[in-house]
C-alpha cells in the first residue's frame, strides 16, 4: 500500500505531503528572513528566554530547548499556557510564536510581557492578530510568507518557526549556531528527502517501515537529551496528521517508574509498540540505558523499533527527527485511511461553547 503512488496521493488533497517535503526549504527561507530582522534593542541585557507557543507553534520551542545544554548561552523555557512565569520581567526575552497569529494563549502572554516590561519578539505569518499587535506597539518580529507550506497547516510549517527562533537567537548572540551550521542542516535534510520520500520503496524507506510498525498500535516514543524535543515533535505529528494516539517518555527518567507499568493491563503486548529514537553521540551511560530498557520491553512481550539518526551532529539530529516525523505521520494517516489535513476535533474544541 505504501508503495502505491495513487493510493498515497489520494490522501494528499490538503497537500500535507508537499509541505513535509518542503521542510528544508522552509528552514532556508526562515534563516534568511529571521536573520535580516531587527532585534530587540537591549540584546546584551537578556538574562533568560521564554518561548510561548501552542500545538504546532509550540513544538519548535521544545526542539530548541532540548538543544540548550549544548548551544544556548542563557536559560530557556517553553510556555504552553495563557500565563508567563512570575520571574518574567525586564531581563527576559519573550519569543511569542503563533503560525496563524491568532492563538489566544500566545496573545495573552504578549499582553502580560508588555505589562512587565519584558523584551518581545514575534514570529508569525503576515496578516494575523499577532502581526497587527506587533505593528501597533512597534514590536520586532519575523513575519513570514509561508510559500513553502502549501497546506498552510502550522504543524507542517515548523521549519519557519524552528529556524526563525534560531536565527533570532543567533543574531542576538544567545546561541552557538551560525550560518555554516544552518547551511549544513539544510543540505543534509534535502538529501534525507531521498530516503523518506513517497517514491522510495517500502523496504528501503525508514519512514514507511516505522509507520507500518505503528499501524494499529499506540506508539510509545522514547528518547533522550538533544533528541527529546524531536520526540515531542513526532508525538504531536502522529496526533494531528496520523489521527493516532501516541505518548513520549525520557531516558533515564522512565527507568525509575515506567518499567513496572508494562505489566498491566494485559493487553499492553497487543496494543503498545515502543519506538526508541537513538543517537550514536549519546553519552555511554545513556546508550547503556537504552539497551537495558529495550531488553525489558521485549521481555514483557511488547514490540519495539529503533531509529538511529544519521548526521552525527547534535544540531542536525534534532532537525532530522522533526523531518522524519512529518513523513511517518503522513504514511500512518494513509494506513489509517484518513486525510491527514483536517483536524475536526481540534476545530470543534475551538468553536465549542458551554454557555
Amino acid at each position: 500500500m505504501l508503495d502505491d503512488q495513487r493510493f498515497l496521493n489520494s490522501f494528499n488533497r490538503s497537500k500535507i505531503l508537499d509541505s513535509v517535503y518542503s521542510f528544508p526549504y522552509q528552514l532556508r527561507d526562515a534563516w534568511e528572513g529571521s536573520y535580516e530582522t531587527v532585534v530587540p534593542h537591549s540584546k546584551y541585557l537578556v538574562n533568560n528566554v521564554v518561548f510561548c507557543g501552542m500545538g504546532g507553534s509550540g513544538m519548535p520551542g521544545r526542539v530548541v530547548d532540548c538543544l540548550g545544554g549544548w548551544m544556548l548561552k542563557v536559560p530557556f523555557e517553553t510556555v504552553n499556557d495563557f500565563h508567563l512565569p512570575a520571574y518574567v520581567g525586564l531581563g527576559t526575552l519573550v519569543i511569542a510564536v503563533s503560525y496563524s497569529g491568532n492563538t489566544e494563549e500566545v496573545l495573552n502572554t504578549v499582553s502580560e510581557a508588555r505589562e512587565r516590561g519584558a523584551q518581545i519578539f514575534c514570529i508569525t505569518r503576515k496578516g494575523g492578530k499577532l502581526s497587527q499587535i506587533a505593528k501597533t506597539y512597534n514590536l520586532p518580529g519575523y513575519f513570514f510568507d509561508p510559500r513553502y507550506n502549501p497546506s498552510n497547516q502550522p504543524r507542517v510549517g515548523g521549519g519557519y518557526l524552528i529556524m526563525g527562533t534560531l536565527g533570532l537567537l543567533s543574531k542576538m548572540e544567545l546561541v552557538d549556531f551560525n550560518r555554516d551550521q544552518a547551511d549544513s542542516v539544510i543540505h543534509f535534510l534535502g538529501g534525507q528527502n531521498g530516503n523518506f520520500g513517497a517514491r522510495v520503496p517500502y523496504q528501503n524507506n525508514p519512514a514507511k517501515l516505522l509507520a507500518n510498525s505503528m499501524w494499529g498500535k499506540i506508539p510509545v516514543i522514547v528518547s533522550s537529551g538533544h533528541l527529546l524535543g524531536g520526540a515531542v515533535y513526532m508525538r504531536n505529528m502522529l496526533h494531528e496528521n496520523g489521527k493516532n494516539f501516541a505518548c513520549v517518555f525520557e531516558i533515564p527518567e522512565l527507568n525509575h517508574h515506567l518499567l513496572e507499568g508494562l505489566q498491566f493491563p494485559v493487553g499492553n503486548r497487543n496494543n503498545l509498540m515502543f519506538l526508541f529514537l537513538e543517537s550514536h553521540v549519546f553519552h555511554p551511560e545513556t546508550k547503556e540505558r537504552f539497551k537495558k530498557t529495550i531488553k525489558i520491553v521485549n521481555e514483557n512481550g511488547i514490540s519495539s523499533s529503533r531509529f538511529f539518526v544519521r548526521s552525527g551532529k547534535l544540531y542536525t539530529e534534532a532537525f532530522e527527527i522533526a523531518q522524519l516525523s512529518g513523513y511517518v505521520s503522513y504514511y500512518l494517516a494513509t494506513l489509517n485511511m484518513v486525510d491527514p489535513g483536517p483536524i475536526p476535533w481540534v476545530d470543534y474544541f475551538k468553536n465549542l461553547s458551554l454557555t
